[in-house]
């Protein structure tokens, strides 16, 4: 069995222990060594069984462990992946065993689909991407690095999404669409255009209300 940390032991940290302990019932995988959050208060407790262990900077002495990201919001994803791209981390892909895909779907490193999601085929998600629970992407549809789907996000064919974008709940995606990088899609918002960099989009139809100024984002390379 590999070793496996989860970073962040928030609400979506102790999902991700679920479904690892979901894989394990299947076929044991991993050993759950424990959690790492950046909140002190929290080291040395105890959460669903498992300890926190420290902060993430605890990672760097556990070389070769495979860890995965309970972080849900793609800027934070962004700088925590930054702070451990020198680690000596594997990132396994972990996918739920309620959820469904065909044949025909690619995942990246560190990539999560959440129980009771269903992708469809010729999917393509990059690395880091949470798809979280109960979420559709339809024939054709690719979702960049870093970037989350919220519960409930219904997604169609062709549809493309950039990096460290995060679509809120129940949000809703025609076909065809393209979504730029680093941007949010709000919950509940219908999506019947393309939205560009660095905007935020709400409503139904979903419009702009704010577009950040463009700029070059540090790479990230785990």
């Amino acid at each position: 069995m590999k070793d496996l940390y989860i970073i962040g032991a928030g609400g979506l940290g102790r999902e991700i222990l679920w479904l690892a302990r979901e894989l394990n019932k299947v076929s044991e995988r991993y050993r759950l060594c424990g959690f790492v959050d950046d909140n002190a208060a929290l080291h040395g407790q105890e959460i669903c069984g498992v300890p926190v262990v420290g902060d993430v900077s605890f990672l760097r002495t556990k070389p070769g462990s495979a860890a995965a990201l309970g972080i849900g919001i793609p800027r934070i994803k962004q700088k925590i992946l930054q702070t451990v791209q020198d680690y000596d981390l594997e990132w396994p892909v972990l996918v739920a065993p309620q959820a469904s895909m065909s044949e025909f779907v690619q995942l990246g490193r560190g990539t999560v689909v959440c129980a009771g999601s269903i992708l469809t085929t010729q999917v393509t998600l990059g690395d880091f991407v949470l798809v979280n629970l109960s979420c559709t992407i339809g024939h054709d549809a690719t979702v960049q690095t870093g970037s989350t789907l919220s519960p409930g996000v219904n997604m169609s064919g062709f549809v493309s999404v950039g990096q460290f974008t995060d679509i809120g709940t129940s949000a809703a995606i025609i076909p065809g669409i393209q979504i730029g990088s680093h941007s949010v899609v709000g919950a509940g918002t219908v999506v019947i255009r393309d939205i560009p960099d660095h905007a935020t989009v709400v409503g139904n139809p979903g419009r702009v209300i704010k577009q950040a100024d463009v700029k070059t984002e540090k790479p990230v390379s785990v």
